[in-house]
């Protein structure tokens, strides 16, 4: 199997000083909707996110707080991250998953298509509130990607 390599425009430069302290920033799980996970602060922009033992996930929905403004790195840890490599997470920035109209999306047509860095096509979402990762990388046994 051949794995991309990452291109150093994803890396996060480390000599930058952050605009808040890291550990404002917060991933949550466990809320309604959502299945509780481990997460691991590694570095202060780069968390890694795993299922508890035995846990079979069929999405993950994680909501983060105090990233405003910041790039952030989250790997996705675990077998069974192994077998989405294809996939793009998607991320919002609104503020009421009970709210329809943050998952409202436009009709796509062929030409607003653009490659995702990890394979598949992905629609235009620049009038959505939601949008796809473009930037998805493998390395081992965790699919990687950064947010911004």
């Amino acid at each position: 199997m051949c794995l991309a390599s990452v291109p150093d425009t994803w890396r996060i430069s480390r000599d930058v000083a952050p605009s808040k302290p890291a550990d404002s920033i917060k991933i949550l799980s466990g809320f309604e909707g959502s299945a509780p996970v481990e997460v691991t602060r590694v570095a202060e922009d780069h968390y890694v996110i795993r299922p508890p033992e035995g846990t079979e996930l069929k999405y993950l929905l994680l909501k983060v707080e105090g990233a405003k403004g910041k790039t952030l790195r989250i790997d996705f840890l675990g077998l069974q991250f192994t077998s989405w490599g294809g996939a793009n997470p998607l991320y919002s920035y609104c503020t009421d998953l009970s709210d329809p109209a943050t998952f409202a999306s436009k009709p796509a047509s062929a030409t607003e298509f653009q490659r995702g860095d990890n394979g598949p096509s992905l629609p235009d979402t620049s009038d959505q509130q939601w949008h796809y990762v473009e930037h998805v990388w493998r390395e081992g046994m965790r699919m990687c990607f950064t947010v911004w």
